[in-house]
């Protein structure tokens, strides 16, 4: 029998210590064994933050904090504290965890938002008419592309048109300048 899923959003500001929270929870979801016994799976926790060097922080300190805790016992007591479960992991739960987590280091779920958001996006796209291979517009071509959406919508219109148009939806999207003032 597996636990409910459980959501947990740290919302604080810089340098305040959203990564060592956010590694600290995913550490005690990994420690804690389910309700039928056993552990969860590194691979089914999804840990996401803004920006790479975060979740790469998140990932080291969680393996970290593990490989200490196998061989010093002042190290696992400091991981019931750092889990927020205040209860003392053993040798072995520890070494289990290490074990699961560095078998399955290429599935784990540690990354930016906007990383999970293109993997969920890349596996799903063919299914709603995405290509197959695509990536994320950097800014300069994200310019360019709604430049040109921009051309091809108002191709063929009238300046009366336009100007009605714009009227419609001024302030509901960005101006792009609109296209140089028409």
């Amino acid at each position: 029998m597996k636990k409910a899923v459980c959501t947990t959003l740290i919302s604080a500001s810089a340098g305040s210590g959203k990564t060592y929270q956010l590694a600290g929870r995913f550490l005690r979801v990994l420690l804690e064994p389910e309700l039928g016994g056993g552990r969860v799976d590194p691979t089914t926790v999804l840990a996401t933050t803004f920006t790479r060097a975060a979740a790469g922080e998140i990932l080291s300190r969680v393996l970290g904090w593990l490989a200490r805790a196998v061989f010093d016992s002042e190290k696992r007591k400091q991981l019931g504290e750092i889990s927020g479960s205040g209860k003392e992991p053993t040798v072995e739960e520890c070494a289990e965890v290490l074990e699961a987590m560095t078998e399955r280091m290429h599935r784990l779920q540690i990354g930016t938002m906007d990383g999970i958001f293109a993997k969920v996006a890349r596996s799903f796209g063919p299914s709603v008419g995405m290509p197959p291979v695509w990536t994320i517009a950097l800014p300069e071509q994200a310019a360019r592309l709604a430049e040109s959406a921009v051309d091809e919508l108002l191709a063929g219109w009238e300046g009366a048109e336009v100007r009605k148009a714009w009227r419609k939806f001024k302030g509901k999207a960005p101006a792009l300048g609109l296209r140089a003032q028409l």
